[in-house]
Parts: C-alpha cells; sequence; structure tokens
C-alpha cells in the first residue's frame, strides 16, 4: 500500500518571491513568509479582547448618562424611552478602532466613544518561533 506522504522541499538557492531572502519553497515563498502568511489567514480579528473593550466602551456610556436616561424616561410618560447604541469597527496600524456611540431623547442627547482594540496584544510569541 502507497502512502501520500506530504513533503515541503527547500531551495536554498532559490530566493522568496514575496521577501527575496533564499530558501523558497514549491510555491516560491520561505518558510518565514508562510508562516506570517498562515498567522495573517487564521488571525483572530473580532474576537475576545474586541468584544470585552465594546461591552466596556458601552458600559461605560450608560455609567454616564444614567441620570440622564432615567430622567428622558421619567419625561416619556406612558410613552417607550428608545435608547440606541452602535458600534463602527474600522481597521488601523494599531488594531481596530471602536467607535461606541450612544443616543436617546431627553433634550436629544447624542455622544460616541473612540478605542482600539488588537486581538494580538495579548499573545507572546517564543522568540525562536
Amino acid at each position: 500500500m502507497t502512502e501520500n506522504i506530504r513533503t515541503i522541499s527547500i531551495d536554498m538557492d532559490k530566493k522568496c518571491t514575496h521577501c527575496g531572502k533564499g530558501g523558497a519553497c514549491q510555491n516560491g515563498l520561505c518558510l518565514e513568509c508562510i508562516s506570517q502568511k498562515l498567522k495573517e489567514k487564521y488571525a483572530m480579528t473580532i474576537g475576545p479582547i474586541t468584544i470585552s473593550k465594546m461591552e466596556a466602551e458601552v458600559h461605560a456610556l450608560f455609567e454616564e448618562y444614567a441620570n440622564d436616561i432615567n430622567d428622558a424616561y421619567l419625561k416619556a410618560g406612558d410613552d417607550p424611552l428608545t435608547i440606541s447604541v452602535g458600534f463602527k469597527l474600522s481597521p488601523k496600524d494599531q488594531g481596530i478602532e471602536i467607535e461606541t456611540s450612544i443616543s436617546f431623547t431627553k433634550e436629544r442627547i447624542k455622544d460616541k466613544t473612540k478605542s482600539f482594540a488588537n486581538e494580538d496584544q495579548g499573545n507572546l510569541f517564543d522568540k525562536n518561533e
């Protein structure tokens, strides 16, 4: 029975098509560039750090406007009070820029905050990797 064994061949005389260093594999990339592309492909972009930051930002806005929300609720009487919360996530060099907004009617309160989250900020890679 013939086994299908996958192999990676490294030609030390062949230059990497991405970085130009010697030691390219069959696909034209060196192992370092292949590793970087795998990290990029399988990196978690929106993960627990980003979600936690979003939760903290909206919590802070509710804390800041708690009295105003209460006043608007009382002013609404029998009508419902609508509170809108929104998030705008933008890619930036330092990670994901998170713009958190809150809007409700008292005297037309509308506010937003900005912060950053980076899912890689908690990862410590072995220097030998």
